[in-house]
């Protein structure tokens, strides 16, 4: 399945990314390989996935507090947020559509 990005998505994923790295080296990158394994996941098995709201599901990242946020379409799959799990926990839904 394809996978398409909420417009704001990239700067979620820029900022977790920063603040990784400033914190320790390599740890920024650790994070995008957990966060790539998820995107696979989610375009493999996208009804696997825990329904948060209506018809928005949660992938887990592995080894980092963060949940992505996505929901299906007919032929792709958008991703609507890559969510910190402790903070501003309904900031995404007015990406929903």
């Amino acid at each position: 399945m394809v996978l398409e990005f909420h417009p704001e998505v990239k700067e979620e994923i820029q900022a977790a990314y920063d603040w990784y790295e400033a914190r320790s080296d390599g740890l920024g990158e650790r994070y995008l390989k957990e966060l790539d394994a998820a995107f696979d996941a989610i375009a493999g098995r996208p009804q696997t996935f825990q329904v948060q709201s209506g018809n928005v599901r949660r992938c887990l990242v592995q080894n980092f507090p963060f949940g992505v946020l996505f929901k299906e379409r007919s032929n792709s799959i958008i991703i609507l947020a890559v969510m910190h799990l402790k903070r501003r926990p309904f900031y995404w839904l007015h990406r929903v559509t």
